[in-house]
């Protein structure tokens, strides 16, 4: 096991590293900011593999076992002995009915992860507009594939923000850190017995009374949405969040079918969303670089469907 995890440790300590994913025994693979290749495997076995997968899960004081076959969690580097200051997001899925290996998945945040200048791709417009849209105090989702550089932005804007009270709200703590006043609130696995879970929605609502100036969901994408929506309507503002999508015009839809899958009409989700979220900040990984690739605003269609609507003022900036 100490050979595993020193062979593990190694592959985090690289300086370029941004993901790791092991699929079994047999295959490694890791990107260094130029896409994915493979790599010499870390564990000499299957029963290693998942041995190593159990240490790290632990390490965040969660569980994985037989009965609770997947995992997720965020660790720092100095959790794991590491002396670079990073934020190591974690996914493992033990062998079993849905896979016959273990599964493990990495994502390192980089300390000094691109800021808005880089993202806006010395553009200055953009990021004088960026800048503007968060004085203003507008409401915003990031969106993006994966990998693209959602959470990053999503940081990166909320960096700016300092002297704000901001409450982040995910299922594994990825934004931090982030300068000033800033509270980070997590899910939580239910137990064996299915007692003791906290999801997204409850922390959302408990988040409302803790006086925040910023609220921030890590990733939305089910009915937590809702209970933003709600609230973003009832006055509050700056609230930001992110979204995984391939495009500007796929958020509308996404939007619309969490909705529905909550029981609310089409019509209803559209007029909430197009009330409460003013502007859709769409980014792409283009080689080793994050970009800003699109920025639309969310506005009613003549049949009261949901759509977005290209920024004319930086028409000719992106």
């Amino acid at each position: 096991m100490a050979i595993e995890n020193a062979a593990l440790l190694q592959l985090l300590a690289q300086p370029n590293l941004t993901d790791i994913l092991i699929n079994g025994a047999a295959e490694a693979y890791a990107d260094f900011g130029d896409g994915l290749v493979r790599i010499d495997h870390p564990c000499s076995n299957e029963s290693k593999l998942a041995e190593l997968a159990r240490w790290i899960i632990e390490l965040a004081d969660r569980h994985l076992d037989f009965a609770n076959p997947f995992a997720d969690c965020s660790l720092s580097s100095r959790q794991l002995g590491l002396e670079a200051q990073s934020q190591i997001r974690v996914h493992a899925a033990l062998a079993g009915p849905s896979s016959p290996h273990t599964l493990l998945s990495m994502r390192k945040h980089q300390p000094n992860a691109a800021g808005l200048h880089e993202f806006a791709s010395g553009r200055l417009e953009l990021e004088l507009w960026l800048g503007g849209m968060l004085a203003r105090r507008e409401n915003f989702l990031v969106s993006g594939a994966t990998g693209a550089g959602k959470t990053t932005l999503l940081r990166a804007l909320m960096n700016q923000a300092q002297g704000e009270r901001i409450i982040a709200i995910e299922e594994v703590a990825e934004l931090a850190p982030i300068a000033g006043h800033f509270v980070s609130l997590q899910t939580r696995q239910a137990n064996t017995e299915g007692r003791g879970g906290i999801t997204l929605e409850h922390l959302m609502r408990e988040a409302l009374r803790m006086r925040p100036d910023r609220l921030v969901i890590g990733e939305v994408r089910g009915p937590e949405l809702l209970t933003l929506l709600n609230a973003l309507n009832t006055g509050h503002r700056g609230a930001a969040g992110s979204i995984h999508a391939n495009n500007s015009a796929a958020v509308a839809t996404r939007i619309t079918t969490i909705g529905l899958q909550s029981g609310w009409p089409a019509r209803a989700v559209a007029a909430a969303a197009a009330e409460a979220i003013q502007w859709l900040i769409h980014v792409e990984r283009r080689g080793s670089a994050r970009v800003i690739a699109e920025v639309s605003s969310l506005r009613l269609g003549r049949r009261g469907d949901l759509r977005t609507v290209p920024c004319q003022e930086l028409a000719g900036y992106l």
